[in-house]
């Protein structure tokens, strides 16, 4: 007799983690020459294989009518959104959030950390081979920094800060020196070639809460904040005051300009040209937005804004609810990294956000 409930829960995730795949590639591998010219066609692949994965769990059980109105509300969200903005980041979002359903949240992490780190070796090999001709080279002071081969050097340190979560959420229970470590093995490596400084500051960052995390296990008023979500409605707002009081700040000016690389002045130039909207307006790719908050409210408006905030109160209450510490402390490390970064946006650069959609593996399991 087939086990037709394996045959197509299997099925089912191997769709999702071939979609993922083509997600990845089209991201991070866009200086391969071949990856731009396919481009226009592995976007609408990647939308096709979420939407077969949708339909083959259509097919292994009857949806309920709470996800079927769930469903119904992240496509029509993602389709206005692609509409107005003309940007499938959200609709790829929900197609992702959509497919993960039933697939268990470890084996996609661990999935994706293989993912991610084929392609960091496959585009460092591409580029000192000279297949990747192209690459971005800057000088900070007396720094050089290099994208070995990735559009940006931030583009570089961002898979490398994805790749760093993944192994210390997989292997979690690992020592702490283990963790010191490979914490200044990452770090390292971050500021000798990119020399990204926003990654640098999540991971030291990262590194000192995890040794809190007694405290941040029992603290009520933690629980409080993780549940309502106020780290997101924080950083958001501690953003656009600092873009609003940015011309009267001297002190403003110069965190700007020491610690945050002009980030907070061009966030200053897209509200003033931009300005806010509910369903968001076709931000152009030369504006410099590296701040997911005001990406979001800017570039895809106050009702996508609150669609971000659901899914990570979501998922705060999520992991809240099964005590996974390591990944709260890895969530909040990636909060802070959004003021730097408008990575936020997009799903694959933080798929931890999965949790509470797909099968998990509770820490006491």
């Amino acid at each position: 007799m087939v086990n037709t409930k394996h045959r197509v829960i299997k099925t089912n995730e191997f769709v999702f983690f071939l979609g993922l795949i083509l997600l990845e590639v089209r991201f991070f591998m866009t200086n391969l020459e071949l990856v731009r010219y396919l481009s226009p066609i592995l976007d609408l692949s990647t939308t096709l294989i979420f939407l077969i994965c949708i339909l083959i769990k259509m097919q292994k059980k009857e949806l309920t009518r709470d996800n079927l109105v769930r469903m119904i509300i992240i496509i029509a969200l993602g389709l206005l959104s692609l509409a107005t903005t003309k940007n499938p980041f959200v609709l790829k979002t929900g197609l992702v959030i959509l497919s993960a359903d039933g697939i268990r949240f470890k084996t996609i992490i661990r999935t994706d950390l293989f993912i991610k780190t084929f392609i960091l070796i496959s585009v460092i090999l591409l580029y000192f081979s000279g297949i990747i001709n192209t690459s971005f080279t800057s000088v900070r002071g007396e720094i050089f920094r290099n994208s070995w081969g990735f559009r940006h050097p931030n583009t570089l340190g961002l898979i490398l800060t994805i790749i760093f979560f993944e192994i210390t959420y997989l292997y979690e229970k690992e020592r702490k020196t283990w963790k010191i470590i490979l914490s200044i093995m990452f770090a390292a490596f971050i500021y000798l070639v990119p020399n990204s400084r926003s990654p640098l500051y999540v991971i030291v960052f990262y590194l000192v809460i995890s040794f809190l995390k007694n405290k941040v296990n029992e603290s009520f008023l933690n629980k409080i904040i993780f549940r309502k979500n106020l780290l997101f409605i924080l950083f958001s707002a501690v953003s656009i005051i600092m873009v609003l009081s940015y011309t009267n700040s001297p002190l403003i000016i110069n965190i700007d300009t020491e610690i945050m690389s002009n980030r907070i002045y061009y966030q200053k130039l897209a509200f003033e040209n931009t300005g806010l909207s509910l369903l968001g307006k076709n931000i152009s790719e030369n504006t410099i937005l590296d701040n997911s908050y005001i990406y979001v409210l800017l570039g895809y408006g106050v009702f996508i804004y609150y669609f971000y905030y659901s899914i990570y109160k979501k998922l705060f209450n999520s992991i809240m609810d099964d005590k996974q510490i390591e990944l709260l402390i890895i969530i909040v490390s990636i909060l802070l990294y959004g003021v730097f970064e408008n990575s936020l946006t997009n799903i694959i650069c933080n798929l931890f956000v999965l949790y509470p959609f797909c099968g998990k593996e509770l820490k006491h399991a």
